[in-house]
């Protein structure tokens, strides 16, 4: 991911906040609200947990973990779980070069299942993908290769539009909207007939942290929207204790006896 273009006149951010939480409302066409994410970063973990429902039936629970690298924003290593009220299933993926990954899938109710996964390519997963995207936006033509589960999907950027943001969030005014689209590719790196073909828009917010803010894909009949609802960046210990020092410091200087003003004959 490092090696793409970049887009015009968007710079790559230094670094992704230290610790982030941020909340996500998932509404589906008419049907309204039928779930929630949560996406948090903690160092160099990202992680997610959503839930959700239609009309109380068919709920569904997903986790998901990711250990990236801070110098390339490749994954390490990564779990994923799906949980329904019949089974649940993780697949935990190490990678150990950036084209291979090796993947246990384990279920409830079957033996563990362990594969390899050679593309010769980087593959990323849901979370470093969306870091990536974060912190080096592309220009048009840049495509991802991204494992959900075992699904693979080849990502590609197919516009970009800076504008302003439909329906302002506090401090943030403008969005960056990535339009593309995620084709099922099989692990031999053909197009996979058995999986439709989706298109996607991802907003970001246009400011220091490229806060993710509304994603909308179509899937059948309607679209899925993700839409923030609130985000919470709480400061690091470290940025507690300078802030501290600093404060002490001021008290030190105030308190620290003034040299007398010399007198005058």
């Amino acid at each position: 991911p490092a090696a793409l273009p970049l887009a015009a006149g968007l710079a790559p951010l230094p670094h992704l906040p230290a610790r982030e939480r941020a909340r996500y409302d998932i509404s589906y066409g008419l049907l309204g609200a039928v779930g929630s994410v949560e996406i948090e970063l903690a160092g160099d973990t990202a992680s997610g947990h959503g839930a959700g429902s239609v009309f109380g039936m068919a709920e569904l629970e997903r986790t998901m973990e990711s250990a990236l690298d801070p110098a390339t924003l490749m994954p390490k290593r990564w779990t994923s779980t799906k949980t329904s009220a019949e089974r649940s299933i993780t697949d935990e993926a190490t990678r150990t070069d950036p084209g291979t990954v090796a993947l246990v899938r384990k279920r409830s109710d079957r033996p563990d299942d362990a594969r390899t996964l050679a593309t010769g390519a980087a593959v990323l997963d849901p979370l470093s993908f969306l870091a990536a995207l974060r912190m080096r936006p592309p220009a048009p033509g840049a495509t991802y290769l991204v494992l959900d589960g075992r699904a693979l999907w080849r990502m590609t950027i197919t516009g970009i539009d800076r504008a302003p943001l439909v329906e302002r969030v506090p401090r943030a005014g403008n969005g960056i909207t990535f339009m593309a689209t995620a084709a099922p590719v099989t692990w031999d790196g053909f197009p996979d007939d058995n999986r439709p073909q989706r298109t996607f828009a991802l907003t970001l917010t246009d400011d220091a942290h490229r806060t993710p803010w509304l994603l909308r894909m179509n899937v059948g009949l309607a679209d899925v929207e993700v839409r923030l609802v609130d985000v919470d960046r709480p400061a690091t210990p470290v940025a507690r204790r300078v802030g501290m020092r600093a404060v002490m410091q001021k008290i030190l200087r105030a308190c620290r006896p003034h040299a007398a003003a010399p007198q005058q004959s």
